[in-house]
């Protein structure tokens, strides 16, 4: 499903600290992890803003094939530093290292055990103020030793799509990758054989209009091809290797924009597996897929409650287990040597959601990404063949999980009957009687919360307030009819949904009523000022991160972008009254609670003028908000000082509204 706004920053950064060390082989007890030595406070109250939000975070790690090294990417203020580091300790040697501008670095993976490969893009403009996009890729041995550039392209039109740029690596030709890009500035992107030490590119095939997405199966035969253009979505493949590309109906897949590519078949790659919801039925589940007809085939997976997650797989799609953000991250597996590692990393870590998230090629070693909603989490390395398991760093070595807050899920009734999942965040240092509240609704809106660490949401609870977390009418993950309930409904009964949580906590003696709050960033930014609007007497204060304020203008802007549904979640059957009903700008002098709105100056997705002119909309009406812009910011709020600033007014706001 294509995502207009993003989650609340909750796709969490990883740091990496090298003083790796190694846990013992899996036994009949779980392994004791070494303890860290985290800095001390008296109580959780006394933790700094700053250590919440503290940027000395990895932006992403990858396994060398050969499992013996990592590729770092490290946010340094405006830059990434792009790092290969051995896994063995006693390696002081020099390896590859340079800096790249956060706004031209898009990826950096391992071409084979020793090769780097790094995709940048940068903009300019011609004469006649023509955008022009350079991309290229440059690779480097991992000992630092050479460094080049193995492919540059130059286009112009607006409209040429070069999306992924490297396809796949070749595992059983280590000396090429598939890359796909626009020869001589065409409209969609052929696909090539790109040597990676040479940067002699040889095409293997023809592009096909209006398709930018593509799929090679595992032995790098593009077999499948998908792609939007002006709200339409088109499929096309191919049943044999080097077929012919043919087009494939897209009304037998159900709802298109939930429709997702999964995989092929290891042992017939005419049939892929997608994520879809069938015509006729709810929830998402995992089919073959006829690449011949476009016909959705027998369930390959389904979740009893949930709609189905994702599929890990091993060397040529090999299907090892499917994961599913229920209430907690639940597990099937399809093969029992794999569940058998699986449940020995889960034994040696325990409490932890443990997703595996990188395979060796050859099935040596896994990389997990370990976390809980409690702890901000870690990456570690297991060893398939000698069961150690080996930690590189915690995600953020300040934050003791200790101090922070256990995190429950819960269910209440919305007003209509439906049944609302959330999430509560309890202080651990507690008080008597009924708490403050901070309501805290998610972004997308249809991104739902999880079962994990969010650094505001503990934040908040460390000051002693409790957080409550909803997934609203509208959220992903609980079935179609679930969420086209939020269609039309953004400003409307999702904004009930968030006051019915707080009147079920009341009722519970958890809340104290007169003191709760509403803060989101995103859509929950949106919410937040619709909340304040409509609950002005039940919430105190609110406060606003990017959110979008003229719905008719952001509709306008994104239209032409998004898929053919995206008219329908934001207009539902109430059509285009939800433009003056359901639009904070418009119903600005409905806001008389104290706000604060935060918004990057660098944000695309939903530019800060939408807050300016809130800000201005509000003062129009004698109420003067406080308004920050965030220099250098985008839409996810990730620069620490911008977490900082955030996460500091929001201290203010607890102190001055919520405290007795």
């Amino acid at each position: 499903m294509r995502q207009i706004f993003s989650s609340r920053w909750g796709l969490v950064s990883l740091v990496v600290s090298l003083a790796g060390f190694n846990v013992p082989a899996f036994g009949e007890d779980p392994a004791v992890l070494p303890a860290h030595s985290y800095p001390s406070y008296d109580r959780a109250a006394d933790i700094p803003a700053h250590v919440f939000a503290r940027d000395s975070e990895l932006e992403r790690v990858h396994l060398s094939p050969d499992g013996k090294f990592l590729l770092m990417v490290t946010p340094e203020n405006t830059r990434f530093r792009i790092s290969v580091v051995p896994i063995d300790p006693n390696d002081k040697r020099q390896y590859y290292t340079t800096l790249l501008p956060k706004n031209q670095f898009m990826a950096a993976l391992w071409g084979n055990d020793n090769r780097v490969l790094i995709v940048g893009q940068a903009w300019s403009y011609d004469r006649n103020w023509n955008m022009i996009a350079h991309r290229g890729i440059n690779a480097a041995q991992h000992d630092g030793r050479s460094a080049e550039s193995i492919l540059k392209t130059d286009y112009k039109s607006s409209k040429t799509y070069t999306v992924d740029t490297i396809l796949s690596t070749l595992s059983d030709d280590p000396n090429n990758i598939l890359v796909t890009y626009s020869e001589n500035g065409r409209e969609w992107p052929d696909i090539f054989k790109l040597d990676i030490y040479t940067g002699v590119a040889e095409k293997v095939s023809d592009g096909y209009r209006y398709i930018d997405d593509w799929y090679p199966d595992g032995r790098g035969n593009v077999r499948f091809g998908m792609g939007w253009y002006k709200q339409k979505f088109y499929m096309v493949a191919r049943t044999t290797a080097s077929g012919a590309w043919h087009e494939l109906p897209t009304d037998g897949v159900g709802d298109i924009e939930r429709f997702a590519f999964m995989g092929y078949d290891p042992d017939n790659p005419a049939i892929a597996r997608v994520r879809a919801t069938k015509a006729g039925t709810d929830r998402d589940k995992i089919y073959a897929f006829d690449l011949a007809t476009g016909a959705l085939g027998e369930v390959i997976f389904e979740h009893p409650k949930y709609d189905a997650g994702w599929l890990i797989s091993g060397r040529n799609y090999q299907m090892l287990a499917a994961y599913t953000n229920g209430e907690r991250l639940e597990k099937a597996y399809f093969n029992p040597d794999f569940e058998s590692k699986s449940r020995g990393l889960d034994k040696a870590l325990p409490d932890m959601d443990n997703r595996i998230v990188q395979i060796t090629p050859n099935g040596s070693h896994f990389m997990v990404f370990a976390q809980s909603a409690r702890n901000a989490g870690g990456y570690y390395r297991y060893d398939t063949q000698t069961k150690d398991l080996d930690q590189f760093g915690l995600v953020n070595a300040s934050l003791n999980p200790d101090y922070l807050s256990e995190v429950s899920a819960i269910s209440y009734q919305a007003r209509d009957g439906l049944a609302i999942p959330a999430y509560v965040t309890e202080p651990k240092e507690k008080t008597e009687g009924p708490m403050p509240l901070v309501v805290m609704p998610h972004g997308g809106p249809w991104v739902k919360d999880n079962f994990q660490y969010d650094y505001w949401a503990q934040f908040i609870a460390s000051r002693g307030v409790m957080v409550l977390q909803p997934n609203f009418r509208g959220s992903d993950g609980f079935g179609r009819a679930f969420e086209q309930k939020g269609y039309g409904e953004w400003g409307g009964a999702m904004i009930d949904d968030l006051a019915d949580g707080v009147s079920h906590l009341v009722k519970q003696g958890k809340v104290d009523p007169s003191r709760v709050c509403i803060m989101g960033g995103s859509y929950g930014g949106y919410a937040a000022l619709m909340g304040a609007i409509r609950y002005g007497d039940m919430f105190k204060c609110a406060l606003a991160v990017s959110p979008v304020t003229d719905l008719k203008e952001w509709y306008s802007t994104l239209k032409d972008r998004s898929g053919k549904d995206f008219g329908t979640r934001i207009l539902g059957k109430t059509g285009r009254s939800v433009f003056k009903d359901h639009n904070p700008i418009h119903r600005a002098e409905e806001l008389t609670i104290p706000l604060v709105i935060l918004h990057g100056t660098d944000d695309y997705q939903v530019p800060i003028k939408h807050s300016q002119k809130m800000v201005a909309a509000l003062e129009k009406k004698k109420h003067k908000p406080t308004f920050i812009e965030l220099e250098d910011e985008g839409h996810n709020i990730v620069l620490a000082k911008s977490r900082t600033l955030l996460l500091r007014e929001t201290e203010k706001m607890i102190g001055k509204y919520l405290k007795n």
